[in-house]
Order: structure tokens, then sequence, then C-alpha cells
């Protein structure tokens, strides 16, 4: 399946009811605001282009390694990159822009437990705590959830600038 493909099951497969709650999620602000659900999405399907095209054998087995299951690594390794900002659906984040943030309290999302589990300043730590709870409960071994979650803390833009 090509990645647009996957892309477009991927939202498919969304409840519609679910799709439009969180359709109201932002996640970029440069240039405008673009969905944080579309964000992640397109992250996962570059994701795959750089499995494809560009991952390097080591890289590779190590990832199928993190995976826990034969012949999932690119499955995986997509999945790992677009949930990389899962940490922007907070209130903390969310409650940066006051007309989006009324947008998300119209949703019915302010209130939502898995948004008010971590409440934290940066975007990178609270999406690696989410992110480590929900694959957990989802059976994942907690060697292949703090494989992913690692990689939340501090991402390139985050970092300081030295000058």
């Amino acid at each position: 399946m090509e990645s647009s493909n996957a892309v477009a099951a991927l939202i498919d497969a969304i409840p519609g009811e679910v799709r439009d709650r969180i359709e109201v999620l932002w996640g970029k602000q440069k240039g405008g605001f673009a969905l944080l659900l579309g964000h992640m999405l397109d992250t996962a399907a570059v994701a795959e282009q750089i499995w494809d095209h560009y991952a390097s054998t080591a890289l590779r087995s190590r990832i199928e390694e993190a995976a826990g299951h034969p012949n999932t690594g690119r499955q995986f390794f997509a999945f790992a990159c677009g949930i990389h900002d899962v940490g922007k659906a907070t209130p903390s984040f969310q409650r940066q822009v006051t007309h989006l943030w009324d947008n998300v309290k119209s949703a019915g999302l302010d209130a939502s437990p898995l948004l008010r589990s971590s409440n934290a300043a940066r975007h990178s730590d609270a999406g690696g705590r989410i992110a480590h709870d929900l694959l957990l409960k989802a059976g994942w071994s907690d060697d292949a959830a703090g494989w992913v979650c690692r990689s939340f803390p501090r991402t390139l833009s985050q970092r300081p600038h030295h000058a």
C-alpha cells in the first residue's frame, strides 16, 4: 500500500464522531495553523518513505528488534514517528492560542482524561508520558514502548540555540 493510500485508510478508519472532535486540535503555527492529526499522519507517511528509500540495514534491524515482531519494523517506525507530537493534544499546549482553545473546549476535549493525563509545559515530555502509558495499555512490551518514548524529549526544534 502506498503511503498516501495508507494515510487515507487511517483517516477513514477513524469513526466520524471521533474525527470531528479531534480535528479541532492544532499542531503547527508557522504560516498558519495546521491540524495536529494531519501533521502526525504526514509524518508517518514521510517515515514510510525514509524506511523504503533511505534507512540503512543496521537501522532497520534495530527497529525490527525493538518492534518485537518479525516484519513489523516499517509499521513500527511509521507509528513511532507519527505520534511524535501527541503531547500537543494536551491543554497546556492547546491553550496557547485562545481562539483555537475555544474550539477545543467546544468539542468537549478540555475535560478528556487522556488530554489531562499530562499537563507538562513541554509537549515533548507530555507526549512521551502519554505514548508510554497508551502503548503499555495496548499490550506493548516495556522495551518497545520505552524505545518509542525515548525519541520524544528535546527534538531538534526545541534545543536551545547557541550564539
